[in-house]
């Protein structure tokens, strides 16, 4: 199975990519999110691009962005458009999708306050041994933190996210692709490398996606929205790829081996 992989578009009014590829060459397409940019935003030039992708190139399977989670319900009932948060089966591949419901979507746990005071190694720690105990019960014996010190909600929709994806790849006996618009925390694919952001240098991804591939190793994760982390690499056992802003690549999971390759989009 040959997947185009589509990174973060932000598509204005007046600029639409041309995928510039044969149509034979491509069994499924992958739309990370992003597909919309906020300050100049134009949902019909989404759903137009969509379209023209699923009727041109080949079937489509989108997950939101952050600037994207408003108009989901719109982007996913276009026809020749699949909802990749609701797990799918395509040609033999399981797809399973976490999209976006909020704006400032990052970490779920909010690691550069205290008490973790932008630890990423402590914070993904604590969270794997809450994990292991099933999300319900106090932090492990021995940890300087109690649960008291995370914001519950914060807990919640790490746990909500895990379970989403745990629920997707369990028991699946076919190649599973996780599609995420936020990539794995604390990763090369995930740091924030934007010169003068106040975030620059820190990881901002998921952990409830880094904690999926740990427990399950699907073949692929595919994710966006950190533009200047742009990559591929490799994260317990699962080949992550970044195709970062307006980028593409094509991705070949068929044979024994997996193949990529960059794809030069126009953006007219």
């Amino acid at each position: 199975m040959k997947i185009l992989v589509l990174g973060d578009a932000h598509l204005t009014a007046t600029t639409v990519p041309d995928i510039g590829v044969e149509a034979t060459e491509i069994d499924f397409v992958v739309v990370v999110g992003d597909l919309l940019d906020n300050r100049c935003r134009s949902v019909e030039t989404g759903e137009e691009v969509l379209r023209s992708i699923a009727r041109s190139v080949a079937p489509v399977g989108f997950v939101p962005g952050n600037h994207d989670y408003p108009y989901h319900d719109t982007l996913t009932t276009i026809e020749g458009v699949t909802d990749l948060t609701e797990s799918n089966t395509w040609e033999g591949v399981r797809f399973v999708g976490l999209g976006c419901d909020r704006f400032n979507a990052g970490t779920e746990i909010q690691y550069l306050h205290d008490p973790f005071q932008g630890d990423a190694e402590q914070v993904d720690e604590w969270l794997g041994a809450y994990r292991e105990q099933e999300f319900g019960s106090s932090p492990p014996t021995g940890s300087d933190l109690v649960r008291s010190e995370l914001s519950a909600s914060e807990l919640e929709r790490y746990s909500a996210r895990l379970r989403h994806l745990r629920d997707g790849l369990d028991d699946a006996s076919e190649p599973r692709v996780l599609v995420s618009h936020v990539p794995p925390f604390n990763t090369p694919i995930d740091v924030i490398r934007e010169d003068g952001s106040p975030l620059q240098g820190h990881h901002w991804g998921s952990v409830a996606v880094r904690h999926a591939l740990r427990e399950h190793s699907p073949t692929l994760c595919l994710c966006g929205h950190i533009h200047g982390a742009a990559g591929v690499v490799e994260v317990d056992g699962t080949l992550c790829v970044n195709p970062g802003y307006r980028g593409a690549k094509t991705i070949d999971i068929g044979g024994e081996s997996v193949g990529i390759d960059d794809v030069e989009l126009d953006y007219e």
